[in-house]
């Protein structure tokens, strides 16, 4: 359609009151926000990693991931330094010679902190997920973890109720949920609020698990309707040990009531996985998402998720950047003792170190790959200090050569 006079001047007018983005003014804030995001706020942490060992460590990053391994890695007891703001290219210099590690926060935009000094790319979160479209008594049979939760349940006489109401809901966050969630996490808990549940609820179904008339556990079912964005780098990189699906339920929060252990030992949270596996499969659905863990092998979820047939899902675009900085007897006891999952070229891949002190054995070299070369994950990496890599590596069984690689320890140390 053809602008009369009224509108060519409506719309030029329109068009000069624009924002610029290559005015002073403009300029001027992406230019502060550029300086503001070169800087860092960086901590010296020190405690005692074992017995034997004090480890110091700097860590830039947030405050509330600052808590966090302050509680996983020195089981919340260490001395704290706050030292500032941070230029990034400074950080190494500024925790001082005697740090072991470096522990940084990448986001979607970096691949690596420091280009110069890369380090392991420790995703937040993993996805696991559980194809659910065999048949049941089948799956039971091969997963260990379903036939004893099937035991518990027969045993203590368990069932499961939907409900959908008001009274429910809050009995769930308020008895089960926030309970559970803090005797088992402590500081470190990241949990829903009352506001973000309330904002999906027409997505969720509440699972309850009884035993008679009283309610023991409870699960929040969530049915998403795309993949979160979160996850969408991780999912759309992915090696091809990651599954790739975008629509499907998901196991989003469970809670036990006043987080009894007389609950839990009675079988109350194993009831309620199997019991979604159940309630999913009648409702047509092959696959069920089982939520995130953490990257950490030492991690209880990702442990107990372990006795799953559960396959990766993908990963989170932010996570920790890990820099190996010296080769002091703590550095080496702490990777020995805390192997972890880090992505590599796309990769989940599984890091796990060697001490020439404990030499892996035929017998020991099995239990280490069914404890780190689980499903979703590409490859074991084997870092070998001293001089053994080579030994190793031919002392490796033949079923498991294509997924294992020997690296020598010494390349990890920048100092």
């Amino acid at each position: 359609m053809k602008l009369d006079n009224n509108d060519e001047t409506t719309a030029g007018s329109h068009q000069e009151h624009r924002p610029n983005r290559y005015s002073p003014k403009s300029f001027y804030r992406r230019f502060r926000s550029y300086i503001s995001s070169q800087r860092t706020n960086l901590w010296r942490l020190k405690g005692a990693w074992n017995e034997d060992h004090q480890l110091m460590l700097g860590y830039a990053g947030s405050e509330k991931n600052k808590e966090y391994l302050k509680e996983v890695i020195f089981d919340g007891n260490c001395q704290e330094e706050n030292l500032g703001r941070v230029w990034n290219h400074r950080l190494r210099r500024a925790i001082g010679p005697d740090a072991s590690l470096l522990i940084s926060e990448y986001d979607a935009d970096q691949n690596s902190m420091d280009s110069n000094h890369a380090g392991f790319m420790l995703p937040f979160w993993l996805g696991w997920i559980a194809d659910i479209s065999g048949d049941m008594k089948k799956m039971v049979k091969s997963a260990r973890t379903l036939e004893y939760n099937l035991g518990k349940i027969r045993t203590n006489n368990l069932e499961y109720e939907i409900v959908d109401n008001d009274e429910a809901h809050a009995l769930f966050y308020d008895s089960m949920y926030l309970p559970y969630i803090k005797r088992r996490f402590d500081s470190t808990a990241h949990f829903l609020t009352r506001e973000e549940i309330q904002a999906d609820r027409e997505n969720c179904e509440l699972m309850f698990i009884k035993q008679g008339q009283e309610y023991l556990s409870g699960m929040l079912i969530k049915y998403e309707t795309e993949y979160s964005k979160n996850w969408d780098v991780g999912v759309k990189n992915a090696g091809p040990n990651i599954v790739k699906i975008e629509k499907y339920p998901r196991n989003w929060a469970v809670g036990v009531t006043d987080a009894n252990p007389d609950y839990m030992k009675t079988g109350a949270v194993g009831a309620l996985y199997y019991y979604l596996i159940v309630y999913l499969k009648e409702k047509g659905y092959d696959w069920v998402h089982f939520g995130g863990t953490r990257p950490f092998h030492s991690d209880g979820v990702l442990n107990y998720k372990k006795k799953w047939p559960l396959q990766n899902a993908g990963f989170t675009q932010q996570g920790f950047n890990l820099q190996v900085l010296s080769a002091s007897a703590a550095t080496i006891q702490f990777l020995t003792d805390f192997p972890f999952i880090y992505l590599e070229s796309g990769c989940l891949n599984s890091a796990v170190f060697i001490n020439p002190d404990q030499p892996l054995t035929p017998k020991k070299f099995k239990k280490v790959c069914k404890s780190y070369l689980i499903n979703g994950i590409e490859k074991m990496v084997l870092y070998v200090f001293g001089d053994q890599a080579g030994a190793i590596e031919a002392a490796i069984p033949e079923a498991y050569k294509n997924r294992c690689i020997v690296r020598p320890a010494n390349s990890l140390f920048t100092r």
